[in-house]
């Protein structure tokens, strides 16, 4: 369990490290699960959770063309990629990838990963 300390505002996981030229990103529900999408050959950052107000604005101020979500498959990773969608879909394209049930992207092999990302949604 990751356990911050009261009034600590958290960042978005990876934001510095993705090219200039960035127009789709991956946004993952953990630091492990953005650094395989990476490995995957795909740009990715990190919430840290299903993200908090600052986080949402982190990312919108981003400007690419395009979101992929692709948060836990589980009840609160729905959730969460619920909110992002309607907070981001006015300053990108925001498209969702539908895990299995509890599964995330570290449970993937890159060819399941590739398969899942061709069928966003």
């Amino acid at each position: 369990f990751f356990h911050y300390p009261q009034g600590v505002e958290k960042s978005v996981y990876g934001l510095y490290e993705l090219p200039k030229n960035a127009k789709s990103v991956i946004v993952a529900e953990s630091c492990f699960n953005a650094l395989t999408a990476i490995k995957y050959g795909y740009n990715a950052v990190a919430l840290l959770g299903t993200g908090t107000s600052y986080e949402i604005e982190q990312l919108r101020r981003l400007g690419v063309q395009e979101f992929v979500l692709c948060l836990d498959g589980d009840d609160a990773g729905q959730r969460g990629m619920a909110k992002l969608k309607k907070a981001l879909k006015s300053v990108a394209i925001v498209w969702t990838i539908k895990m299995p049930a509890n599964k995330d992207i570290n449970d993937c092999s890159k060819e399941e990963f590739d398969a899942l990302y061709a069928t966003r949604e």
